[in-house]
């Protein structure tokens, strides 16, 4: 089970009533992101969504704790350092 949460009080109600492996991140800025991983669980999946992101920001993302991030679709290879995988 993903759960999506966009404040601090989503992310609370569902720490009471659940506990779940996976956070989708669904902030309006990868700040607020940030500062909504602050709160998630040490060892539980987050996941950041960004309208636009350069690899930079992607790198510190990774770096903080995110463990994904969801990007619009269109060439990441800018975003990754390589080529996308062919599917």
């Amino acid at each position: 089970v993903v759960v999506s949460v966009s404040n601090e009080d989503e992310l609370e109600r569902v720490l009471e009533r659940h506990d779940p492996e996976t956070f989708h991140l669904a902030t309006e800025d990868l700040e607020h992101a940030l500062e909504l991983l602050s709160d998630v669980p040490v060892g539980k999946l987050a996941i950041a969504e960004a309208s636009s992101v350069t690899r930079e920001q992607v790198v510190e993302l990774e770096r903080r704790g995110v463990d994904a991030v969801i990007v619009p679709a269109r060439n990441v290879a800018e975003l990754v350092g390589g080529a996308p995988p062919s599917v």
